[in-house]
């Protein structure tokens, strides 16, 4: 009787594993599927936006002045970015080359701190009460405030230079990560915690295991919202103090009248701001993959 049932079991536990395959397969091929058509979606709506500036600009007549060619657009695009790089060096400044790396640098570096700050600051103030008590009240009071606005006060006390670049885009980053890491390490369930109380888990060892893994959903979520924080706060030091940066190329291009540069600039800026986001949020798909999200 044990061997019958164990005999009529082991092709059912087959058909099992044999269904499992195609099963997952499928699931990719579909998600593989769903990622061309974006794709395709965005290429195409990308496509028809830029016929439709070639095809309308002139055929409306709209001057110059409030809105360029593109073909214009793409003559500035290459002087700015290629013509000049290659002409006076890539990392000579004033090219557009050098401008994107600072503009890339002030962000990253910026970020990098702010984040690591927020992160840092949030677990802390999740594990002491004490500690909850202290920064809690002082990140509203800073949350409340218009950073952009204390932008000149951070250039006085750090510099015109990368220093005070850096400097502004780690006071935008630290709040919004640090809020919603906050909250996610306040908002693990209950079940969880119990759980491991249950199995004897030390505090460390569940911050580590439990209350981390279950807040990375909302960690980054503020890490998404940071970059897009440190790129707006790079751009604002640049525009203030007109040193260098894709910021500083801006305030110039307009400066002189340059509107077909003022596109060609943020175009670049477009393209840069999508790509860091797009990294961020690929980066959380990969590393909090049980939520599903595609």
């Amino acid at each position: 009787m044990n061997v019958d049932a164990a005999t009529t079991s082991r092709p059912v536990l087959q058909e099992e594993s044999a269904g499992t395959g195609p099963q997952r397969t499928g699931s990719r091929g579909a998600f593989l599927r769903r990622h061309r058509v974006r794709l395709a979606v965005q290429a195409a709506t990308i496509g028809v936006i830029l016929l439709s500036w070639l095809l309308l600009v002139p055929a409306l007549d709209v001057p110059a002045y409030l809105w360029p060619r593109l073909p214009e657009v793409a003559d500035a695009f290459r002087l700015i970015f290629v013509t000049i790089p290659a002409e006076q060096g890539v990392l000579t400044p004033g090219g557009g080359i050098y401008d994107l790396v600072q503009t890339l640098t002030a962000t990253l570096v910026g970020y990098g701190v702010g984040a690591v700050v927020a992160l840092v600051l949030a677990l802390l103030a999740s594990e002491f009460r004490i500690l909850d008590y202290v920064v809690q009240p002082i990140v509203s009071a800073f949350q409340a405030l218009p950073k952009i606005a204390l932008a000149p006060l951070f250039l006085v006390w750090f510099g015109l230079g990368m220093l005070g670049h850096i400097a502004l885009v780690v006071s935008l980053v630290v709040f919004p990560v640090m809020l919603n890491a906050y909250a996610g390490l306040r908002q693990v369930p209950e079940d969880y915690l119990e759980l491991a109380q249950t199995f004897g888990t030390g505090r460390l060892r569940t911050l580590l295991l439990v209350r981390l893994p279950a807040s990375l959903p909302s960690v980054f979520t503020g890490l998404s919202i940071g970059i897009l924080y440190a790129f707006l706060a790079a751009i604002v030091a640049e525009f203030l103090s007109g040193q260098s940066g894709l910021g500083a190329q801006l305030v110039m291009a307009q400066a002189n009248s340059n509107t077909a540069g003022v596109f060609a600039v943020l175009a670049v800026l477009g393209v840069l701001g999508a790509a860091l986001n797009g990294t961020v949020a690929l980066i959380g798909r990969r590393v909090v993959f049980w939520t599903g999200k595609r």
